[in-house]
């Protein structure tokens, strides 16, 4: 059984991210809809505005190749390091 996060199966993380990802995103955002298409190609950063210890990244990881299988997810950090 393949895992992520601490030993937790990747279907529990799985059913677990679809959930909240069908909770935060619904139909969708209507503004977004109306002024970007679909094919799109979207760059993105994720930025720590304090110290902190980053963690997560392999379900971060996951929850970004629900929306899109293909996505390039880059960390420049590892779980456990310090990030300023």
């Amino acid at each position: 059984m393949k895992t992520i996060a601490n030993g937790v199966s990747a279907k529990s993380v799985d059913a677990i991210l679809k959930m909240a990802l069908r909770e935060d995103i619904g139909k969708g955002d209507i503004t977004t809809r109306a002024v970007i298409e679909k094919d799109v190609i979207a760059r993105g950063h994720i930025i720590a505005n304090e110290e902190m210890i980053a963690a997560g990244l392999q379900v971060a990881r996951r929850a970004f190749q629900i929306l899109e299988e293909e996505v390039l997810f880059k960390p420049f950090h590892l779980d456990g390091d310090s990030v300023r």
